[in-house]
This record gives structure tokens, C-alpha cells and sequence, in this order.
């Protein structure tokens, strides 16, 4: 392989990566933010464990990322 095509697969696979973490981080943080309100005007405990399940797969695409 020559050094020009692994740099167009080194810029692939960081903007295939890019193109999916990104947007899923931006619609995790909006969920978790609507799961934690609703537990806070309601006091549903449902809405505690979701906001604590989506939370963490929120902290770990965003320390992944």
C-alpha cells in the first residue's frame, strides 16, 4: 500500500466515525436532558433509571469521542 492510500483510509474511517458519534452525542444529550426533567416534575422513578441507563451510554460515546 502506498502512503497516499492509507491516508484516504485513515480520512474514511475518522469521517465514518465522525458522521455517526457525532450526532448520536447531540441526540443522547437532548434525550438524557427531557428524561431528567420529566423526572424532576414528576418524580417517576422510571424516569430516574432511564435518565441513568441513557446517561451512561451518553458519558461513554462522549469519552469515546
Amino acid at each position: 500500500m502506498t502512503e497516499v492510500l492509507l491516508a484516504r483510509w485513515q480520512f474514511t474511517i475518522t469521517s465514518v466515525y465522525h458522521f455517526f458519534f457525532v450526532p448520536l452525542t447531540i441526540g443522547l444529550a437532548w434525550l438524557v436532558a427531557i428524561m431528567e426533567t420529566a423526572y424532576v416534575r414528576t418524580g417517576n422513578d422510571l424516569y430516574l433509571r432511564m435518565t441513568r441507563f441513557w446517561g451512561k451510554l451518553f458519558l461513554i460515546n462522549f469519552a469515546v469521542g
